[in-house]
């Protein structure tokens, strides 16, 4: 428990006095409600220019707490009752393919979120399902501990990238990462509904119409949506879709979609339909040129 962790940290530490205590009232306050409103995935650490240990509670290098404060904290607040796992990872379940998880394994690699990658079989799937595990009977979803499941994968994905101090603060910023974010799902709607018809209430879909969808989508639809995520990159001054510094979950959610676009798996789409969009084969090339990338793709290969 937190509880014990906190009591061996600070044991050392003294008090400074009962008026240096009130006048840190607010912070230490403020620092409680951080604690409680999420679970902290992150060991406890010293600080690297100071001599007393504190705490990370939340997106790096914005939430500290200090041993001082976690000493008011324990003194005046039913401490007993607090329980965070500090040391519990994430755990990230989808099935043993990229899918709807490969982007959210990737922002999770990139931004150094701990999480375990929980690869289900169908059998597993249909349990899981069947005793209610899974909000919305789907997959992926993320267990965030406590008894509680996160799913949806674009929630997901947004959750991550700001757990990995990648989703901007400002909510400019993040609505121009959200807009591009719903571009990439009218960007491949027209794949996932010929390719799950009967899902979507569109009834099977025989394989002459099948290629007739297929054929649309190649040579109008697909292309229509690649030009705009063209525009997007020349407009960009980093090489990243909405133009930040460091990949967000636009650039997540898109670049393994891309990539299994074009990969041979969709029949009727042109594994050479990329060709016409530099800035946007750039894109797929940054992103996999990443370290954490080549790192992940190392340990984790696709399967064949």
């Amino acid at each position: 428990m937190l509880f014990v962790a906190l009591l061996e940290l600070v044991a050392f530490w003294p008090l400074t006095g009962s008026a240096d205590i009130a006048r840190r009232h607010t912070s230490v306050t403020r620092a409680l409600d951080r604690m409680l409103m999420r679970p902290v995935h992150r060991p406890i650490a010293p600080v690297p220019s100071a001599a007393h240990p504190i705490l990370m509670t939340g997106e790096p290098f914005r939430n500290w707490v200090t041993s001082d404060e976690l000493l008011f904290l324990l003194q005046t607040s039913d401490c007993g009752s607090l329980q965070i796992d500090t040391m519990a990872p994430l755990k990230l379940i989808y099935f043993d393919i990229p899918g709807k998880a490969e982007a959210i394994r990737l922002c999770a690699s990139v931004g150094k979120v701990d999480f375990e990658d929980v690869r289900i079989s169908r059998e597993r799937f249909a349990e899981m399902k069947e005793q209610g595990a899974l909000p919305y009977g789907q997959v992926p979803a993320l267990d965030v501990g406590a008894g509680r499941m996160l799913a949806q994968s674009s929630a997901i994905l947004r959750y991550v990238a700001t757990l990995g101090g990648l989703h901007p603060s400002d909510p400019l910023e993040a609505a121009r990462i959200d807009s591009i974010m719903s571009e990439e799902e009218d960007f491949f709607s027209g794949i996932t509904i010929s390719r799950y018809s009967a899902r979507f209430g569109y009834g099977h879909m025989d394989d002459e119409f099948r290629a007739e969808v297929r054929k649309n989508l190649n040579d109008e639809i697909l292309p229509k949506h690649l030009r705009f995520l063209e525009a997007l990159l020349g407009d960009s001054k980093t090489g990243w879709l909405a133009g930040t510094e460091k990949p967000s979950a636009a650039d997540f959610v898109f670049v393994p979609r891309l990539r299994w676009l074009v990969s041979g798996a969709n029949d009727g789409i042109d594994g050479n339909l990329l060709d016409g969009y530099p800035k946007v084969k750039d894109l797929i090339a940054k992103m996999m040129a990443l370290p954490e990338v080549v790192e992940w793709y190392a340990k984790n290969p696709p399967p064949q």
